[in-house]
């Protein structure tokens, strides 16, 4: 994914991301290949409904974003299933049927439908119901503009 993100976002992208990654505690490993992550999804889906979403997308995010694991493997996802307390078992038996595919669908549907194709994403709404979307690696500049927009509507 490293190689993508100057060519996505422009040059600097990757450096950017780099040091606010760093700054938040983040150690980034460039060289990750990119794989499939829908399985990925439907097993945080699952987590969700198990209460455990967030320490689940904490860990996915770990191995793909600083470990380089590919999240489509499916030993990295029922590693982070036990890591977060979940049983490898009944993990697997989602991952060996159908659930949450739909439920996956439907929510890259929705985001495409409202512009989104890149993490991370800030979506900014007004109480008029106008919304701004900043996405991927942005400059400051580009955050500046949005607030700039936002103020020139509230003035």
């Amino acid at each position: 994914w490293g190689p993508r993100l100057d060519a996505l976002y422009g040059p600097g992208a990757r450096g950017s991301i780099e040091r606010l990654g760093a700054a938040a505690g983040y150690n980034f490993n460039f060289s990750a290949e990119g794989s499939s992550t829908f399985d990925s999804h439907r097993i945080l889906l699952w987590s969700e409904t198990k209460g455990v979403g967030v320490p689940m997308g904490k860990a996915l995010a770990r191995r793909y974003f600083e470990e380089g694991k590919r999240l489509a493997d499916h030993s990295v996802l029922l590693s982070a299933v036990e890591e977060v307390g979940l049983t490898r078992e009944e993990a697997a038996g989602v991952l060996e049927s159908d659930q949450f595919r739909q439920e996956v669908r439907q929510a890259v549907a929705r985001s495409r439908a409202e512009g989104i194709s890149s993490i991370p994403v800030f979506i900014f709404s007004s109480e008029s119901g106008k919304s701004a979307v900043v996405q991927g690696s942005a400059s400051p500049a580009d955050f500046v503009r949005v607030f700039e927009q936002a103020a020139a509507c509230t003035a």
